[in-house]
């Protein structure tokens, strides 16, 4: 398994990072942004299909996870969803290994098919006030073909 290369920006655009990583089979970890806040739709994609993802550990700057930016990350084991506000459609769907999730206080809003894991028993909302969740499908459990 290999390591992301340094992303060194620190002023990103809209869209910075879509589809960056999208369908890598190698790489373990997702990398460190080292910008203190991301543009719009920075994560759109940007994880897609990535198989040999086994954590998940978001910064404290990132906001929005965008559309479908872990989608198909089937080998994560661990995510740190750090001070999200928004989890947009098909986030983390497809990711297979995940039981137990930890929803942040911070999370505010929560989109279809966020978390389609076919492994998830529980999700556990920290915050006093449950997120609004967008659809009657967010937590839907995929019965493995």
């Amino acid at each position: 398994m290999i390591s992301a290369p340094d992303l060194p920006a620190t002023q990103l655009c809209n869209y910075c990072y879509a589809f960056m990583f999208q369908g890598c089979t190698n790489l373990a970890v997702d990398p460190v942004l080292p910008a203190p806040a991301l543009s719009t739709s920075c994560y759109f994609n940007m994880f897609n299909g990535c198989t040999g993802l086994k954590s998940i550990d978001l910064a404290i700057s990132i906001k929005t996870i965008e559309n479908n930016a872990f989608q198909g990350c089937t080998s994560v084991t661990f995510m740190s969803l750090g001070n999200v506000i928004k989890i947009k459609k098909n986030a983390f769907d497809g990711i297979t290994e995940i039981t137990t999730l930890g929803i942040p206080a911070s999370v505010e809003e929560i989109h279809e098919n966020s978390f389609t894991i076919t492994a998830l028993n529980s999700a556990v909302f920290d915050g006093v006030k449950e997120p609004e969740i967008c659809s009657d499908d967010t937590f839907d459990k995929e019965t493995p073909e």
